[in-house]
């Protein structure tokens, strides 16, 4: 079960912005489940070098890296590129009300790779 102080980012390129501004704790990250097909952090981070990360860019790859590490950027895309979430938010504090928006949304296989992970990190 996710631990209730964990998030459910759903954006990379602005939840790593957010930990690297201090607004939300890297310890505090259950998983960031973005759009992207990104290969590596390295890709993520030359894609927003010059624009989301560039007031912060060292500080931004060094999270990028160790999210990715921690296998904490999740990206449903790469399994299926029709697997696109749907988010309302930039961070869910609740998997369950992330379920109930892909669900509204039709997006099944997202919900099923959620469970799977839930229950390989209970």
């Amino acid at each position: 079960m996710m631990n209730s102080s964990k998030k459910i980012g759903a954006s990379l390129a602005f939840c790593v912005l957010d930990i690297a501004e201090g607004r939300v704790s890297p310890e505090n990250v259950w998983f960031i489940i973005p759009g992207t097909t990104f290969n590596g952090p390295e890709a993520a981070i030359k894609e927003y070098a010059d624009t989301y990360w560039q007031g912060s860019l060292e500080k931004c790859a060094n999270i990028c890296k160790k999210l990715w590490a921690d296998g904490k950027i999740i990206q449903p895309r790469l399994a299926d590129v029709e697997n696109q979430i749907f988010c309302d938010r930039l961070w869910y504090t609740d998997a369950e009300e992330f379920r109930e928006v892909q669900r509204r949304r039709g997006r099944v296989k997202v919900v099923e790779q959620l469970d799977m992970l839930e229950c390989l990190t209970a």
